[in-house]
């Protein structure tokens, strides 16, 4: 074989590896989302003062580290729940013939304390399968709560809260939406970020809207539209999940507990 062909048999062979490992992984991250607890599609009621807070990750080669990083996502979603900050901007400019959009968002919360075990909070539920690990967490840890041990195998039909208008809805809420991820890891990290956006879009979104047009033999017309948000909200959670997967889309729901208030 000519030397130089070499290179070019390796690359095509790495190729070739790369397209069976993600064939292969497709069956596995679909069944990620036919084997979870009941709690994580609906997080159970607690009493008032109380807060539940759920976390997942992948599969891991060490089992302990998948569980930590799974309680670090249920500990990063409680100080969620305490208090955070959403800013969100869009520019967007069009003249006609393109039109250009400027978007902007951070979310930030700032932890007051180094969360503990035990002293602040505990582990009420957990679920490892092969392919996830899932960890429920109560604070204060002192709660009484039964949890249903319920392991679903589907997601069932779909929900009201997915369609219901928000003009109707009996209290502000916001909805995640995603699709077409190859994580479902990352899916539900991204919708649940999304739902808290779409929450404090509903409250608090200011529009400014400026059309020009001009007519000198010619005419040129130009609109620019400002969205914008910057609010902290306190006692929000994520309290429904449903997977479509028909349709591969991803649904969160955020339900807040207490008043929103502006920043």
């Amino acid at each position: 074989m000519n030397k130089s062909s070499r290179p070019a048999l390796r690359g095509g062979l790495s190729i070739f590896s790369w397209t069976c490992t993600l064939l292969l992984m497709v069956p596995t991250l679909l069944k990620c989302q036919n084997l979870f607890p009941s709690w994580f599609k609906q997080l159970p009621r607690t009493p008032k003062g109380y807060c539940l807070s759920v976390g997942y990750a992948g599969r891991f080669v060490n089992r302990t580290l998948g569980k930590q990083v799974a309680l670090d996502l249920a500990i990063k979603n409680l100080y969620r729940q305490k208090g955070i900050r959403l800013k969100f901007k869009l520019e967007e400019i069009a003249d006609g013939r393109l039109r250009i959009t400027h978007p902007f968002y951070e979310m930030v919360y700032n932890p007051d304390s180094i969360l503990e075990e035990e002293k602040d909070f505990r582990i009420v539920d957990s679920l490892y399968t092969d392919e996830a690990y899932f960890v429920l967490i109560a604070s204060p840890p002192d709660i009484e709560l039964d949890v249903k041990k319920e392991i679903l195998t589907n997601w069932g039909p779909r929900p009201k809260w997915v369609d219901i208008c928000k003009c109707k809805a009996p209290a502000p809420h916001g909805i995640g939406i995603v699709s077409n991820y190859t994580s479902w890891i990352r899916a539900w990290q991204d919708a649940d970020a999304f739902a808290y956006f779409d929450l404090a879009r509903s409250v608090a979104l200011r529009v400014e809207s400026i059309h020009v047009a001009r007519i000198k033999g010619f005419v040129v017309e130009s609109k620019i539209m400002k969205q914008e948000f910057d609010i902290t909200i306190k006692n929000c959670v994520i309290t429904a999940r449903w997977y479509d997967k028909n349709r591969d889309i991803y649904y969160s729901l955020c339900t807040p507990m207490v008043k929103v208030t502006r920043k």
